[in-house]
């Protein structure tokens, strides 16, 4: 049975070209993976940057040990909220879940090989032409009014 990778999970932001725009969610995977039940899960509101097009949203990974992070044995819910933009305005919203599919790129056979200390890009999503993505949902920046949530459960590839 695959081992839980425990670690820093890390949300970032970054241009087209790969530029780190805005670090906005740092945890551990203890507290991210914990419960798969919904209410228990870390809330997470929408946080104040928003990415447009071009712009990615890159899930790094710090671990404890060195080992491979592999997307069939993981398991990630991320609550954001898309915007739809009309002449690079924002203009509706609706509420959005990405997933280990959307956030871990690079899951060839073995994983995404991670070393003991070192932040590694699991993978990232870009945001499509006319829209905007803004991780978490509920009221700008408030725990109390989040209504979504962050679940992180990395694994690895030992059988």
């Amino acid at each position: 049975m695959p081992d839980i990778e425990n670690g820093l999970v890390r949300l970032v932001w970054c241009d087209a070209s790969d530029v780190v725009l805005a670090t906005i969610f740092e945890e551990r995977t203890e507290k991210l993976g914990k419960s798969a039940v919904f209410s228990e899960q870390v809330p997470m509101p929408k946080t104040y940057y928003r990415g447009f097009e071009d712009s990615k949203l890159k899930l790094m990974f710090k671990p404890d040990a060195t080992d491979n992070v592999v997307k069939a044995n993981s398991d990630i819910e991320l609550s954001i909220t898309k915007w739809t933009v009309r002449n690079g305005k924002p203009v509706s919203t609706f509420p959005s879940t990405l997933t280990e599919v959307d956030l871990i790129n690079h899951d060839a056979g073995a994983g995404v090989q991670c070393v003991a200390g070192v932040w590694t890009e699991l993978g990232s999503v870009e945001v499509p032409a006319g829209q905007a993505y803004e991780v978490g949902v509920g009221l700008d920046g408030s725990l109390h009014g989040a209504v979504g949530r962050f679940y992180c459960k990395l694994m690895d590839d030992t059988i």
